[in-house]
């Protein structure tokens, strides 16, 4: 009745005054207006017609994704593109929209990945935390460890193969990051060309190492102690990891 039509009334004019701050918020983040801020407000409005977001909450991840990646604050459409992208993360990880923009937004920034990416990106992520044992948020925070390092030799699908891999075997997080950092490094430098991944690429050269059959003091000598247990189980699961990075 009555009572009805008036709590709906109430409830639009709210949502209509949170949508408006929120694009306060994006204005005075991204510098946009006129045309690029109308843009972004009815692709917000597309997108919750389509999503279980609200057009205030799409708006919300436009502003966390442009802090995220300031360079997208250039281009409207770009911007849009990838929070897209992480929206869609979102839903498939079942996640809250923050997480994801975040998540994607960290993996994109450290191998240096344009928009056009977004949705190769989405895909690694979403398809490793679903084959192995680490989500996305966790892939995200060891890729923040050592992506730097990855980006020169490994693909992002590569990295979360890495990743999941130590997962299996309960390393995860900043630590497994940390880790694969120093044996990416430590790979990199080693005197034997045959194990380091730029030159003969991941997969072979942990297959070489295997063939190798170092003994510990070799691999302490190789790995560095610290990270000794990461680059053991990479040997032993190497099938773990080719299985992993295809996913």
């Amino acid at each position: 009745g009555l009572s009805a039509i008036k709590n709906f009334t109430t409830q639009a004019i709210q949502d209509y005054k949170t949508f408006e701050e929120k694009s306060k918020n994006l204005t005075a983040l991204t510098g946009l207006q006129g045309d690029d801020i109308a843009y972004l407000e009815k692709k917000a409005r597309d997108l919750a017609a389509t999503a279980t977001d609200t057009a205030a909450e799409v708006i919300d991840a436009f502003t966390l994704m442009g802090s995220a990646k300031p360079e997208l604050l250039k281009d409207k459409e770009a911007l849009a593109e990838t929070t897209e992208a992480a929206l869609t993360l979102a839903a498939a990880a079942k996640m809250d929209a923050k997480t994801s923009v975040e998540s994607l937004a960290a993996a994109m920034n450290q191998f240096g990945a344009p928009a056009a990416e977004a949705d190769r990106y989405i895909n690694a992520l979403a398809a490793g935390s679903q084959a192995g044992s680490a989500g996305v948020d966790s892939i995200a925070k060891s890729i923040v460890k050592f992506g730097a390092t990855a980006a020169a030799n490994l693909s992002v699908e590569e990295s979360v193969g890495l990743i999941e891999t130590l997962a299996e075997k309960g390393l995860q997080g900043e630590v497994a990051g940390t880790k694969l950092n120093g044996v990416l490094l430590n790979l990199q430098t080693a005197a034997n060309q045959k194990f380091n991944p730029a030159v003969v690429g991941m997969q072979q050269a942990l297959d070489n190492l295997a063939a190798a059959n170092l003994s510990t003091a070799e691999k302490v000598q190789l790995f560095g102690k610290g990270n000794i247990v990461a680059g053991e189980i990479l040997i032993q699961n190497r099938e773990s990891f080719a299985r992993l990075k295809e996913a």
